[in-house]
């Protein structure tokens, strides 16, 4: 009916592992307060929300989260579209700005890499998978990959940001490149319902 019951595992490493350490010293529901913050998924409920932290030179935050959600794919008829990367909340589109004035500046370079596993029900079968996708710029690089293995469908996606000061002429090229990633993280995979 749309809905998903699944688990998250996350490591964060070095600069990344701060947006989640903070979360360590808070009570259970504080943490799960700020984690529905960042989902936007209708009917989002945690089951379960654990965290380990190393610190060490090289700091990781693990983080463990089994969840429910009421909606994420929606059914057309016999067809279910199904998101494939929907845990993180997309951010808003970017407009044009032809009277830009100051530098745009990418402080700090990282790297998200996530690979999301969808085990398909028994009554559907998969009709489409979303194109590959490969998108090079001055700011950074994404990629996506999406393919069948058995019942599964594994989608990845990775994407590089690269730190660096860009002049205010280069918005437009800055722009295109990150609406171009918001659009691409909108992959969807088209099941159909088989008669029984």
């Amino acid at each position: 009916e749309g809905g998903v019951v699944g688990s998250f595992q996350a490591e964060y490493h070095n600069i990344q592992s701060e947006k989640r350490w903070f979360q360590i010293d808070e009570n259970l529901r504080e943490q799960m307060d700020n984690l529905y913050k960042l989902v936007n998924v209708k009917g989002f409920s945690i089951q379960n929300l654990e965290y380990e932290f190393i610190d060490d030179a090289h700091p990781i935050v693990y983080e463990h989260i089994d969840f429910k959600a009421r909606q994420v794919a929606r059914m057309a008829s016999t067809k279910m579209l199904l998101p494939l990367f929907y845990l993180n909340k997309k951010g808003r589109k970017l407009k044009s700005d032809e009277n830009r004035r100051f530098e745009i500046v990418l402080k700090r370079g990282s790297t998200n890499i996530d690979t999301v596993v969808h085990k398909i029900p028994a009554q559907f079968s998969i009709n489409s998978l979303p194109d590959s996708i490969s998108i090079n710029s001055d700011f950074g690089h994404y990629q996506s990959n999406t393919w069948i293995d058995g019942d599964q469908i594994i989608y990845t996606r990775k994407e590089i940001v690269y730190d660096g000061r860009f002049p205010p002429e280069r918005w437009e090229d800055f722009r295109t490149y990150k609406n171009a990633v918001r659009k691409a993280d909108k992959a969807t995979a088209v099941l159909q319902k088989i008669n029984q």
